[in-house]
């Protein structure tokens, strides 16, 4: 099929879990898998509406590559602030050459926040002045 796979998870054991898996497969590859799976009931079949992404809240991981000098890093809490996203933790490392100036990365974590929000401060932070790297960012689920 598509080479080596591996499942894992709970089950009735290693041959009727795969045998389960294996019987999915096949009502998929054969059409049946809709009348199989609607049978269960696990979706809504109602139309979902999908709310604008920028009022989606999520707790986000922030890291930023930043000069290591005095001020960077009240700028970049400043910002956050502005957007009214707060800081549930902060790792920075020391420069590797030891002197002011160097580029050491900043790693943040929120606490909950809208994307609209969090998104706006992450491209304010990559126009200031001791950031010298566009922000990675991603949502962190819970």
């Amino acid at each position: 099929l598509v080479g080596e796979t591996l499942f894992y998870g709970p089950g009735a054991g290693a041959n009727p879990t795969a045998s389960a898996v294996l019987a999915d497969l096949v009502d998929i590859a054969v059409g049946r898998a809709q009348r199989t799976f609607s049978n269960l009931r696990l979706w809504n079949l109602r139309e979902a509406t999908l709310r604008p992404v920028e009022t989606v809240r999520s707790k986000f991981y922030l890291r930023l590559l930043v000069e290591d000098r005095p001020g960077v890093l009240a700028e970049v809490c400043r910002t956050l602030a502005d957007e009214q996203v707060s800081i549930s933790s902060v790792i920075q490392h020391e420069a590797l050459d030891e002197q002011e100036g160097g580029i050491v990365p900043l790693v943040i974590l929120t606490h909950t926040a809208t994307t609209g929000r969090f998104r706006t401060a992450a491209e304010r932070m990559g126009k200031l002045r001791g950031v010298t790297a566009p922000a990675v960012y991603y949502s962190v689920a819970d």
